[in-house]
């Protein structure tokens, strides 16, 4: 695609008066529409989840015990894998993430 064509596209992607970028100033909703759009790539802590939903996933034992954030992928426990960047992190600001790819159906590898 040549330059003007592009510039032209760009601007047309800007104007906030089409209606796709009706919420582009709504951050929260920007967020949502994300989390939906790379979903089921998104684990929840334990604060992140209704408490009637955390009896019926599946949790290890060594997690009770744990000073780490226990995360759910919707089904089970997962762990972030230990080349992750994240692998050391003991808080976390947010009780979601979204991750990459679950390796070996164990592991979470962010993005």
């Amino acid at each position: 695609m040549d330059g003007k064509k592009m510039g032209s596209l760009d601007r047309w992607l800007s104007d906030a008066s089409q209606p796709f970028n009706m919420h582009a100033h709504h951050s929260s909703i920007l967020k949502a529409i994300l989390c939906a759009g790379l979903y089921p790539n998104v684990a929840a802590s334990e604060q992140g989840i209704v408490t009637a939903a955390l009896s019926s996933l599946k949790r290890s034992p060594s997690s009770a015990n744990s000073s780490r954030t226990v995360w759910f992928d919707g089904r089970r426990e997962v762990h972030l894998h230990p080349s992750s960047i994240n692998s050391n992190t003991k808080v976390f600001k947010y009780p979601f993430l979204v991750f990459l790819e679950k390796v070996c159906e164990v592991f979470a590898e962010l993005c």
